[in-house]
């Protein structure tokens, strides 16, 4: 009798467990953005120049390197979450669609059939921004690159799609990578105002056509939070100064007040130039079906995508440091937030 009824019990517990997992009320979702650092293949290219990333180039760039550069990426999108890989990942410094595919089918990857919109770019190195979407979670409803216009001359396009999550909810997002501070800061800066100004116009005609957008804008800005480009023109505020649902918040504001970055520009200084924006829908309505997780920006560190300088300092491990080859990670931090569904 005793035996029987040990039995029964279990039998309902597990009854129970299983009637809680197939009914709960709330998923989560992980987003990336990753700048991967001149993610080239070994393919002369003619329409761009990838001669510093060719087998006969200076740095010997072969598929050895370049199978460990698609493995050393592909493992650290794969460590942001490896029981739930991220399911909206943004990417920058690809080089095309054919590296896309091979990240996607690495050993890492590969359990999930990751969805790739890629456009080619006019930039001249042929780097471009790509976004992989896990087609289990996310629909594509619409995608298109977005140019930016400087003089009549084109800079490296943004990426916009429009997806549909777990069914319900409708996401546009923006994928970026501005113009960098390489020569002099100030002679380079009214090219990321212009990014900003675009995207800014964009974000504004979305609010217009759409009753509480849920937006997302992701990438290397090659600016930090609290400068002109991010605070004045795209109009991105702390989340701690939220005020209504119709502004832009910036999730890595106080990552980068706390004095932490995503990569170090220069010998010492840590800048947070990758960064996550989300529109206020998702950041104040608790009610709604698709939010953020307070607390969940991150900048993705760990010890093994570092090295120690000679000084003491860990810094994130590059592929090369000039001509020199050290097989590492990227000269960025990958940067990620949660979204909660609820049902």
């Amino acid at each position: 009798m005793k035996k029987l009824f040990i039995i029964t019990a279990l039998y309902f517990l597990l009854c129970q467990t299983g009637f809680s997992q197939k009914n709960s009320s709330v998923n989560y979702l992980k987003i990336a953005f990753y700048n991967c650092e001149n993610m080239y293949d070994t393919v002369d290219d003619k329409t761009v120049n990838d001669n510093d990333f060719l087998p006969q180039s200076e740095r010997n760039w072969n598929s050895a390197k370049y199978y460990t550069k698609i493995n050393n990426i592909s493992h650290v999108i794969y460590s942001i979450d490896s029981l739930n890989l991220p399911a909206i990942i943004g990417l920058g410094e690809i080089e095309n669609k054919n590296v896309l595919h091979d990240l996607v089918h690495s050993n890492y990857l590969k359990k999930v059939p990751y969805k790739i919109i890629h456009y080619e770019s006019s930039d001249p190195r042929g780097i471009d921004v790509a976004l992989m979407v896990n087609p289990k979670i996310v629909d594509v409803v619409y995608s298109q690159e977005i140019k930016v216009f400087n003089k009549d001359k084109s800079l490296r396009e943004m990426l916009y799609a429009k997806l549909l999550v777990f069914k319900k909810d409708t996401l546009n997002v923006f994928v970026n990578h501005w113009k960098s501070r390489v020569g002099n800061e100030n002679e380079t800066k009214y090219k990321r105002i212009l990014y900003a100004s675009t995207l800014r116009s964009i974000v504004d005609s979305l609010f217009k056509a759409e009753r509480s957008p849920k937006i997302i804008i992701m990438g290397d800005f090659n600016d930090n939070p609290v400068d002109t480009s991010i605070a004045c023109v795209l109009n991105a505020f702390s989340p701690e100064d939220f005020s209504r649902e119709s502004n832009l918040y910036n999730l890595f504001y106080s990552t980068f007040m706390n004095q932490n970055g995503s990569l170090c520009y220069g010998k010492s200084q840590w800048n947070m130039f990758d960064q996550i924006i989300i529109s206020g829908d998702l950041l104040g309505d608790s009610k709604c079906h698709l939010h953020y997780v307070s607390g969940s920006a991150e900048v993705f560190r760990r010890s093994w995508m570092l090295y120690t300088t000679k000084s003491g300092l860990r810094r994130p491990s590059k592929t090369y440091d000039g001509k020199k080859y050290f097989g590492g990670y990227s000269d960025h931090l990958p940067v990620t937030i949660s979204l909660k569904y609820i049902r």
